[in-house]
């Protein structure tokens, strides 16, 4: 129930996304935004809401996160 709460009005997880999205794919791909701000230490806002729009898939997400890794630590 607390991620539950958790995900619903956060303001670091997009509000929008792409029709047809069943509610536990949604929610699935919010636990995979939050993991992702976790996991490399910060938010791509931008790129977690192409995300939730179908614009790019999870794989793609993950590369952008590293890859903005990467530039800063250049």
């Amino acid at each position: 129930m607390t991620t539950i709460r958790r995900l619903v009005g956060n303001r670091d997880l997009p509000s929008s996304y792409a029709g047809g999205i069943d509610y536990y794919a949604l929610e699935e791909m919010k636990r995979s935004i939050i993991w992702c701000h976790k996991f490399y230490g910060k938010k791509l806002l931008v790129n977690d809401l192409m995300y939730t729009l179908t614009i790019i898939k999870f794989g793609e997400l993950q590369r952008l996160y590293r890859d903005s890794n990467e530039n800063f630590i250049s």
